[in-house]
This record gives structure tokens, sequence and C-alpha cells, in this order.
């Protein structure tokens, strides 16, 4: 819970309205429920400003309060993903080297890496500081990683792939597989090796 002042400190806002006023999650303008926040950022949403039972609305325009509590500011948008981060759930993640990780001697782990069970780091790999790893990843020889990055679970990084500062990667994802690339001659397929790497900037 946190009041409407809270959160128009949050989002670098000015308060119209209760500021004292209790906001407990996010609503759809449309579908607004009691002490929850919505916004208006394109015009077509305007028309559900006087309606929505939203307790507080987001606008760059005063005049779309019409009577009702807000936070005014120049952009809607990027303050309601603000807002959307300070409700959101936090989640417990790892830290630590968990105990059934295998990680290659020649493996350079920066300070507070955690590494999640299962995972197996090979040879040559070097990854940055405060990265987590989560369970059940193979990271292949040669990778690098940068600082301050996050990788959920079950997902394959293949030799020599670079993924940069801050990047997320999410469960499921396989970077760096070789591509899917064949010459024939006479029927006979020749599977052409790839010779460049992954790199996702920072």
């Amino acid at each position: 819970m946190s009041t409407l002042q809270e959160l128009a400190d949050l989002v670098e806002g000015t308060v119209v309205g209760d500021s004292s006023l209790p906001i407990n999650g996010v609503s759809t303008i449309q579908e607004g429920k009691p002490n929850t926040i919505t916004f208006i950022a394109h015009d077509k949403y305007q028309k559900y400003a006087s309606s929505t039972t939203a307790s507080a609305i987001i606008v760059a325009d005063k005049a779309l309060l019409n009577g009702k509590d807000g936070i005014l500011l120049d952009s809607p948008q990027e303050a309601i993903a603000k807002v959307l981060n300070h409700f959101a759930p936090a989640y417990s993640r790892f830290e630590g080297i968990h105990q059934t990780a295998q990680i290659d001697s020649s493996a350079k782990l920066g300070n507070n890496v955690s590494i999640g069970p299962n995972t197996v780091i090979d040879q040559n790999v070097i990854i940055g500081d405060h990265t987590t790893i989560g369970a059940n990843n193979v990271i292949n020889s040669g990778v690098k990683i940068g600082a301050n990055s996050t990788l959920d679970h079950n997902i394959h990084l293949f030799h020599n792939s670079v993924i940069g500062k801050r990047c997320i990667i999410h469960s499921g994802a396989v970077i760096g597989v070789d591509g899917f690339g064949f010459t024939t001659n006479n029927d006979f397929h020749i599977k052409m090796p790839h010779n460049g790497k992954v790199i996702i900037g920072n």
C-alpha cells in the first residue's frame, strides 16, 4: 500500500487532490478498481476518464482528471511503468554458488556472482560482477557475460557468445547455436560451419 503522494514522489509528478489517498495497485482505465491507479497516455482513452472507478489517474493534462484525484506529469506512460514495478511482487533468487553447479577451474567469476543448481560452466568463461545465473543453464567455453546481468533458468549459451552488461535473458533461450547452413552436391549435403559469434550489447 502506498499513498498518492508517495507514488507522485516515485514518478516525480505533482499530486492533484488527496495526497493521502491509499493506492494498492494498478488497473486499466476501462476496468478501474477502487484504491488503484490508472493512466491516460493516448487520446483514445480520454473518454473513460469520467467513468473509471479507479481512485486516481496519471495524466499529462490536469483537465482530464475532471475532479478526480491524480498525478500530473509529462509522461504518463513512463510513470505507469515505474508504478507497475513498484507494486510488482519481488521474487527471491538463489544467492551464492550452488553445490551442484559444475564450474571449470579456468572460468573467471566476478564479485557477488550467483550460480544456481545444476548449471554447467565450461572452460574460459568470464562472468562479470553481480551477475545472477539461474538453474540448469549450460554456458559453453569462451562465453563472456557482463556485470549486473541476469540469466533465468534452462538457458544455453553456445561457445564464444558475448552477453553485455545489465542484460536479462529469459528462460528457454538458446543463444549462439550454429545456423542451418549446408551446401549440396549430387544430393550429398555438407554442413557449413559458422565462424562468427553472437554479441548482445549492454
